[in-house]
């Protein structure tokens, strides 16, 4: 009754959804090998199916007391066809620990998608103790950290985020990403970095302009930039009123009215707006 044959047995099950059955075996391997570290993670996964997330909880604790040394894949992600981060990306930086670092950012984007977001953000900051340059374990941590207004941590890791040298090549995968840059540019603003928060904001443009996405809200960040940069140097006011008006101009006709109400929301663009008012800017188109 050898304990790897019902843990390959547990992962096999694992990947029909058979979560009891799973667990069961997983129970049967740890009654024979109750210090094999890798069962317990292992198991996490089967508790996340089960959404017995006490449980989970124990068995990542007792994980953590036990592991020492690179992890195992084993066969949960062999059968799962563990790949590298994001489409198979060249890593200038390997992590310290290849499996463990896939082990948990693969368990903290399942806790997420459970919306267990306390558990998620404890595998993310496992994930970048191991792994830095992850990026989607960077990603995820960053919205999590804004939607708990965690504000500096969050500016922090999208600041990560958008100097990651393959950051074109994950906006490539996925364009949403040009978000970042986005808020990474208003950022920098906000400190004062004014050179910085324009070319951020230029290569938000330019990377919508490539990827034909996102063009008509890069082509209106780069404009609040410019007005955030005029506060301090009367001579972005031109860029930001130029950029403006060809943000309008190169919007479609359904997105004209977004540009507007934008402009006419936007706390940045508090001086434009008094001395220029909202209708006069876009009356010309």
């Amino acid at each position: 009754d050898a304990p790897i044959l019902h843990r390959q047995y547990a992962s096999c099950l694992y990947f029909q959804d058979r979560f009891v059955e799973a667990a069961e075996q997983f129970d049967k391997a740890l009654v024979l090998e109750p210090d094999r570290a890798q069962s317990y993670i292992d198991r996490a996964f089967v508790k996340l199916g089960l959404r017995q997330f006490d449980d989970l909880r124990k068995d990542l604790d007792r994980y953590e007391t036990l592991h020492d040394g690179p992890a195992d894949l084993g066969p949960m992600f062999v059968l799962g066809g563990a790949d590298d981060d994001v489409g198979d990306l060249r890593r200038q930086n390997p992590p310290r620990d290849p499996g463990e670092s896939f082990l948990r950012r693969s368990l903290g984007e399942l806790l997420r998608k459970a919306g267990q977001h306390d558990l998620a953000l404890r595998e993310f900051d496992r994930t970048l103790e191991l792994d830095p340059d992850n990026f989607r374990a960077r990603y995820f941590r960053a919205v999590r950290f804004a939607i708990l207004n965690r504000d500096v941590e969050a500016d922090h890791d999208f600041e990560r985020l958008a100097d990651h040298p393959q950051f074109d090549d994950y906006t490539r995968l996925q364009p949403d990403m040009i978000y970042v840059l986005h808020r990474v540019s208003l950022i920098r603003g906000r400190q004062g970095r004014d050179r910085e928060a324009i070319e951020t904001a230029e290569k938000a443009m330019q990377l919508s302009q490539r990827l034909h996405a996102l063009e008509t809200a890069s082509s209106y960040n780069l404009a609040k930039v410019y007005a955030a940069a005029a506060r301090s140097d009367p001579n972005f006011v031109s860029s930001a009123l130029g950029q403006l008006k060809a943000t309008y101009r190169n919007a479609s006709d359904n997105e004209r009215g977004d540009v507007v109400e934008w402009f006419r929301r936007g706390e940045t663009f508090d001086d434009l707006r008094a001395k220029f008012g909202v209708n006069a800017m876009f009356e010309r188109y």
